[in-house]
This record gives structure tokens, C-alpha cells and sequence, in this order.
């Protein structure tokens, strides 16, 4: 990583990285939802036990805490991703998933502070709005597109594209982000705000949406198609 130079202004060139990072993390977290049936075939199992590798993939980012660098976070996330398309079974995957899920929680995190200390103060609030957009343009974009790379080319393919996005955003993160930019780890003590009215209505808001955002995913409706009718007088 870079130095900044002493008195001049932090430089911005790290928040097109980490929007490329958040556009991978938000793709990777959601587009297992389009590959279930997929996933199913290929391991041999039901499509329910498929779906539980989306709930470890959950639990991991809600049992994480943003401790570490982006770049060893961005790493993690590589990794895991590289891991999830070399599975060779179930719980290879579903442990491949939670490593994976271990940077995705702390990225967003971490990655709006670093955002923040990269801008002046009056333009704090539009580098995190530009971070977090691109995972809306990940749910718009990312998840069909891996849906769709699962689904032509084989689910494996959609775990090593956002693995490649990951690479990406690594070597971006690492070649323009300040040595001084990751800014001082966060205070425990600051979890005691979740407990206030306001934060409570703005978490129970942002539960909503999480689970709305979630009911569109696509899903490939492949196994569902139904046999043609048997024309009329014919017996089957």
C-alpha cells in the first residue's frame, strides 16, 4: 500500500476498489440462492440441504466481527470462493461458505470507515452511499448473471467469477489504499448503541429490506417444467 503524502488531502482512488469489492461480496453472498438446484444435482443431495449452505454462509457474517485489514478480509474472500468451486462434497462447500461468509460481514463494516476517512467531512456520507450502492447493482446485475453463468456453464463457474472479482478488488484495495487508511480498529463498547430506540427502528428497517431484496432472487425453474399434454384422443 501507499503512502499518502504528508499534508496534502486523501486520495479517493480507493473507493473505486472497494466498490468493486462490494459488488463481489454482494453477488457472492446471493447468487447461491439461483444455483440451489444445480448445486443439489451435482453433490447429490435434496435442493433443502443445498439451501442450508446460504444459512451458514448468514450465520457466519452475523458471528463476525470487523477486527481485520480489507486486504485480509479481500483474501479471505478469495479463497473462499476458490474453495466453494473446487468443493468435491457437501460439507466441503458448506465450510468453504462460512469461510467465506468470515469477510463478508466485516467488509462493509470496515469498508465504510475507510471510505469515510478517504473524503472530507461533507462528503463522508456520499463515498459510503457510493460503496453500498454497488451492492445494489450486484442484486440487479452480479446475482443474475452468476444465476445465469450457473445455469450455461455449471455453478462452479459462478463461484471462481466472484473469486476473480475478489482478486480484482484485492490488488485495487492494495495498490491505492494509504498504509495510514484503515483508520483504528472499532470499540466493543460502541455495540451498547444498538440498544437505543432509533438504532433498534433503523436495524428492524434494514431487516425488512434485507428480506425483501431476498425474495427476488431468481430462481431456475428447470426441474419444475411440466410434461405436455397428450393430444387430444391419444392415451399416454
Amino acid at each position: 500500500m501507499t503512502d499518502a503524502p504528508g499534508g496534502t488531502a486523501p486520495s479517493t482512488l480507493p473507493l473505486p476498489a472497494l466498490g468493486l469489492g462490494a459488488f463481489g461480496v454482494g453477488t457472492a453472498e446471493l447468487a447461491p440462492m439461483g444455483l440451489l438446484p444445480a448445486i443439489a444435482g451435482s453433490l447429490g443431495v435434496p435442493i433443502p440441504a443445498a439451501g442450508q449452505i446460504v444459512t451458514a454462509c448468514a450465520a457466519g457474517v452475523m458471528a463476525d466481527a470487523p477486527v481485520m485489514t480489507l486486504l485480509l478480509l479481500m483474501a479471505l474472500f478469495v479463497l473462499g470462493n476458490f474453495a466453494s468451486a473446487a468443493a468435491r462434497g457437501y460439507w466441503t462447500l458448506v465450510l468453504a461458505r462460512i469461510a467465506t461468509s468470515f469477510a463478508q460481514g466485516a467488509f462493509f463494516g470496515f469498508g465504510a470507515v475507510v471510505a469515510t476517512s478517504l473524503v472530507a467531512p461533507a462528503r463522508r456520507a456520499n463515498a459510503v452511499a457510493t460503496m453500498f450502492m454497488e451492492l445494489s447493482i450486484a442484486n440487479i446485475l452480479g446475482v443474475p448473471a452468476a444465476t445465469w453463468a450457473g445455469d450455461a456453464i455449471g455453478w462452479r463457474a459462478a463461484f471462481a467469477g466472484t473469486a476473480g472479482l475478489g482478486l480484482m478488488a484485492l490488488g485495487g484495495i492494495g495498490a491505492t489504499l494509504p498504509a495510514s487508511g484503515g483508520g483504528s480498529r472499532p470499540d466493543a463498547r460502541e455495540l451498547g448503541a444498538l440498544l437505543r430506540p432509533q438504532m433498534l427502528r433503523t436495524v428492524a428497517a434494514t431487516i425488512l429490506f434485507a428480506a425483501a431484496s431476498s425474495r427476488s432472487i431468481p430462481m431456475p425453474r428447470r426441474s419444475c417444467r411440466r410434461s405436455p399434454a397428450p393430444a387430444p384422443g391419444r392415451s399416454r
